[in-house]
């Protein structure tokens, strides 16, 4: 209006350049509107990912509270690039300090060397055929010489074309559990050395006195096999006069009406009758 800025250089009077100053200011709103509905957009999508980062932080510190609590961890390795990632109950499984990757060969490593060639098969195989294994049962020696016994669990993921192209796997403390079954085994196995070589009959019975176990002594006594006599009932080779009392002493037995037990004289008719 006063004769100044760029609209003198455009060609014709001021009522050309009127239209054209109009039409200036429309291309202008117009983009002021896209640019404002782009912001928009992107104001929404920034809260959504901020959102799902939120939400993927919670599911994540989650999912590794319900993995300490299990005493689980797992861990993944590209097949391209080599790089295993794992979370942190893996290390304190192998007893190592937390960091952001898992140095594969530094793992296999700690694996110990009479287990080392059960593991690598099981690896191996997985990448040839695609199958996991389920429960494998291996040795760790951890960094201050400790042996672990680790229960290992590993699925394969794969293409469109069938290639392997990760595998994921979950590792779980089960030192305890091992130690404590193997005290078992060899509990049992000395009971039942003594069991086996003692000159009196030893049986072990369920609480409605069925057989679960005879010593081989028992054929001296009764002409009987230990095999024949199993699931039977203790008093059912009992004299029939004799049988009341052995069942009456074995029920407060059982009960616990008697913590020392109970000493009961009885016959036993003799296979051969």
């Amino acid at each position: 209006l006063a004769g100044l800025g760029p609209m003198r250089l455009a060609a014709g009077g001021s009522a050309e350049r009127m239209l054209i100053l109009q039409g200036f200011l429309a291309v202008c709103a117009l983009a002021t509107l896209t640019v404002a509905t782009i912001q928009q957009r992107r104001g929404r999508l920034s809260e959504a990912l901020r959102v799902a980062r939120d939400e993927a932080r919670v599911l994540a510190e989650r999912a590794e509270a319900a993995e300490s609590a299990a005493g689980v961890g797992h861990w993944r390795t590209e097949i391209a690039s080599g790089q295993t990632r794992s979370s942190i109950q893996v290390f304190r499984i192998l007893g190592l300090p937390p960091a952001d990757t898992l140095d594969a060969r530094a793992a296999v490593a700690m694996i110990h060397p009479e287990d080392r060639a059960a593991a690598d098969a099981l690896y191996a195989r997985a990448l040839a055929t695609g199958r996991g294994w389920d429960k494998a049962i291996i040795r760790v020696v951890r960094p201050g010489g400790e042996v672990a016994f680790v229960s290992s669990r590993g699925l394969t993921e794969r293409d469109a074309t069938g290639a392997v192209t990760a595998v994921f796997g979950t590792v779980m403390d089960v030192t305890r559990e091992t130690l404590a079954e193997r005290l078992v085994r060899e509990s049992e196995a000395r009971y039942r050395l003594l069991a086996e070589n003692a000159t009196d009959a030893i049986t072990r019975t369920a609480l409605d006195g069925r057989l679960l176990y005879v010593s081989a002594a028992v054929h001296r006594l009764t002409g009987y096999a230990s095999d024949d006599l199993l699931g039977r009932e203790i008093w059912s080779f009992a004299h029939p006069d004799d049988a009341p009392q052995l069942l009456a002493a074995y029920q407060q037995v059982a009960m616990g009406a008697r913590d020392r037990g109970a000493t009961v004289e009885y016959r036993v008719r003799h296979r051969s009758g």
